[in-house]
């Protein structure tokens, strides 16, 4: 999948979180417990610095591309948060130490997330357990 259709699949889930977040407002129920949904776009952008022994070269490498992310979880009262995040991405990794390498791959993950947040502020403060994922 190429990061047009990454940004593109990225998009309709933003799209669609907004729609679910917009029908949850204009409801009369004031529990401060509840479902959500969060979908969102990520990038992924880093360089390596590879030191071999004599007689080889020294490497540099670089991994760049967009992914896709998507949470799910309860609020416990308004301030506390639990869920599942899961992510997917296609990055393509580069050597530039002349070997030429160039090549794209798959690369997801999938964890546990729990966090706290202010009620009328809204910022949120969380961590993720990776428990499972792959490149």
């Amino acid at each position: 999948m190429n990061s047009f259709k990454i940004l593109l699949l990225s998009l309709v889930f933003v799209v669609a979180g907004q729609q679910a977040r917009a029908q949850d407002t204009t409801s009369n129920d004031t529990s401060p417990a509840g479902l959500w949904v969060e979908p969102g776009i990520t990038y992924e952008g880093s360089s390596a610095d590879i030191n071999y022994p004599a007689p080889l070269n020294n490497s540099t490498g670089s991994i760049n591309g967009f992914g896709i992310m998507g949470r799910l979880g309860f609020h416990i009262q308004e301030m506390f948060f639990a869920g599942v995040d899961g992510r997917f991405s296609h990055p393509n990794f580069k050597d530039n130490g002349g070997s030429g390498y160039d090549e794209g791959g798959n690369a997801w993950n999938a964890g546990l997330t729990a966090g706290i947040q202010m009620p009328i502020v809204g910022v949120r403060v969380w961590g993720t357990w990776v428990a499972l994922g792959e490149a």
